[in-house]
């Protein structure tokens, strides 16, 4: 018996394309795995990058306070930069008494502030704040209706919840808010320069910078209490954005 073989050619051909087709296939799906897995490397880079430059400005809020602490001097009004883990940051140290204490201030003052500011719509958003008084929180102060976080940034240079003063410390408030709340000028006194800072609340701001990123500003109330075994107390931890509108 003659054993007869048929040309197997045609499948042979179909086996090849369809290996062809399957490498193909493959070879795309690692290119976009490939491509996903960069950009997800690139994400956690930049969110590596994010954390240190936070950790930075946290870092030279810590510093500046212990400075404070240790060298028992704390100035009305002090900027400076620090350099930390390749960030400068820049970090302002002030006394609150020269700020206008939302929870202690009158309404006249306040309305002069809000109107300056183009805040709220007049008497409404004057008798708000009043009405919900006392605040103990930046966060209270947002959830009143009528205050954004725009109208929160804003304020924030020139207000505090903390001096338990009526009107801000002619002496070291800034020329802004005096004029605008026509305080008299008083004459530079002792904490112009630096005293002691117990009994004190110190607002302490940081902003750490990279040549491509800002950290969020932080902003810090500390009560000073000049005791050994709990030197301070934190009133306040504010995060704001960098690019607030600060007058």
């Amino acid at each position: 018996m003659v054993l007869q073989f048929k040309s197997n050619r045609s499948n042979s051909g179909f086996v090849l394309l369809q290996a062809l087709w399957l490498t193909l296939l493959t070879s795309l799906l690692a290119s976009t795995m490939l491509e996903a897995s960069l950009g997800a490397a690139k994400d956690s880079e930049a969110a590596i990058a994010a954390f240190r430059t936070e950790m930075a400005a946290e870092s030279a809020i810590h510093t500046a306070l212990y400075q404070l602490l240790v060298s028992g001097i704390a100035p009305s009004f002090q900027r400076r930069a620090m350099q930390i883990d390749g960030h400068e940051v820049l970090v302002t140290t002030q006394d609150v008494s020269g700020l206008l204490d939302l929870n202690a201030c009158d309404e006249a003052a306040l309305h002069r502030l809000l109107a300056s500011l183009n805040i709220g719509d007049g008497r409404p958003a004057v008798s708000a704040i009043l009405a919900a008084r006392p605040l103990t929180s930046y966060a209270a102060l947002a959830a009143i209706h009528g205050v954004s976080q725009h109208h929160i940034d804003r304020l924030m240079p020139h207000v505090t919840l903390f001096s338990r003063q009526a009107a801000p410390n002619a002496s070291i408030a800034s020329q802004w808010l005096a004029t605008t709340l026509g305080l008299k000028l008083a004459a530079p006194s002792v904490l112009t320069g630096a005293s002691s800072p117990a009994g004190r609340v110190v607002r302490i701001t940081a902003v750490a910078k990279t040549r491509t990123a800002s950290s969020r500003r932080l902003v810090v109330e500390y009560l000073v209490t000049g005791r050994r075994d709990h030197p301070y107390w934190v009133y306040e931890w504010v995060a704001l954005p960098v690019n607030n509108i600060v007058k």
